[in-house]
């Protein structure tokens, strides 16, 4: 991940945006009961934190899939959004193609390839299902990863688009692009003093069920950007269950780094865990990193908050990363 990519979450937040608000409200042909987010590596990721988003807004299920096989409930009441920034994922574009023929109702998310003109093609020969096609933003396309935040602002929009979601999108949307520009230095800065508690160590993470997507884009950093392993879970579960865990192998306990994601938007149980973690886990681990976000009103400015944070983390940690000699002598974080 490269410093130009994460400065760019601006631009693609304000992108994103300028998009969604030129979309007209969508006419279905039927009833939603259900939605699919189908998508693979960062898309799937960008997915379940949309899905983690509904869970507190929409009044339908929201699954995400990584499959190129549909779950069995797909069906004619089912909105199928595939999610490729490539447009080439086999997985993403097999499930596309199933979701139509089980007459679903389809939404496609990508910056080209097959998908799009799968999309492109199914639109023009449709018969009754509505199929959107996404066209890639000019100067998003040479990053070597998905733009995360303008893939969050599209599946976002196409929800409200679609009924999903009921609140302003502008309004949201803007109070979270104003909280980033303000807050863009201390994001910055805060992720670098996160990075320097997580150095040889294995990062255990911990947030509230709603932020599951943000905890899994944070591992999937930390793997891919500095080759480095993670541990994520939420409560209050299934987190809670794990809490009995931390007792063996002590010689592995003393080598983590608990990190606690809290924010004004946790359950109660919530919590509760998270002053158990402090209690009896913090003491048996190798250190505590609390990252409390205050900032922000809502889940979404909470989320996109936190996504930011954690990706410039993982950019320093693989900076210092490849600034330390070799440790061998603790097998987990060996390096070749």
């Amino acid at each position: 991940m490269t410093r130009p990519f994460l400065e760019s979450y601006l631009v693609q937040l304000r992108r994103g945006l300028a998009w969604c608000e030129q979309q007209p409200v969508a006419m279905l042909p039927r009833q939603i009961r259900n939605v699919v987010l189908v998508g693979t590596g960062d898309e799937a990721t960008a997915a379940e934190i949309v899905g983690g988003w509904a869970v507190r807004e929409s009044v339908v299920p929201v699954s995400v899939w990584q499959s190129s096989r549909l779950p069995a409930f797909v069906g004619p009441h089912t909105l199928v959004i595939a999610v490729s920034f490539s447009g080439d994922d086999s997985e993403t574009n097999e499930a596309a193609k199933e979701a139509l023929q089980r007459g679903a109702m389809l939404a496609c998310v990508t910056g080209g390839g097959f998908l799009l003109n799968f999309a492109q093609n199914a639109t023009a020969a449709s018969d009754g299902n509505p199929v959107l096609a996404v066209a890639e933003v000019p100067g998003l396309r040479h990053f070597p990863h998905p733009p995360i935040a303008y893939l969050l602002t599209q599946l976002y929009g196409l929800l409200q688009r679609f009924g999903i979601f009921f609140q302003n999108m502008t309004v949201e949307w803007q109070q979270a692009i104003d909280l980033f520009d303000k807050r863009e230095y201390f994001i910055q800065d805060g992720a670098e003093n996160l990075a320097l508690g997580l150095g040889r160590k294995l990062p255990v993470v911990y947030a509230d069920a709603a932020f599951a997507g943000v905890l899994r884009r944070f591992q999937q950093q930390l793997s891919h950007s500095c080759q480095q392993l993670a541990h994520v879970n939420v409560f209050p579960e299934p987190g809670r269950t794990e809490l009995s865990a931390w007792r063996h192998p002590e010689d592995t306990l003393t080598h983590t780094t608990v990190v606690l994601l809290t924010t004004p938007a946790d359950l109660p149980d919530t919590t509760q865990c998270m002053e158990t973690v402090r209690q009896k886990v913090v003491p048996a681990s190798g250190g505590v990193a609390e990252v409390r976000l205050t900032y922000g009103t809502t889940l979404l400015d909470l989320s996109l908050y936190a996504v930011c944070l954690f990706d410039w983390a993982a950019f320093f940690l693989a900076r210092d990363n490849e600034n330390r000699p070799p440790v061998g002598s603790f097998p987990f974080f060996r390096r070749d």
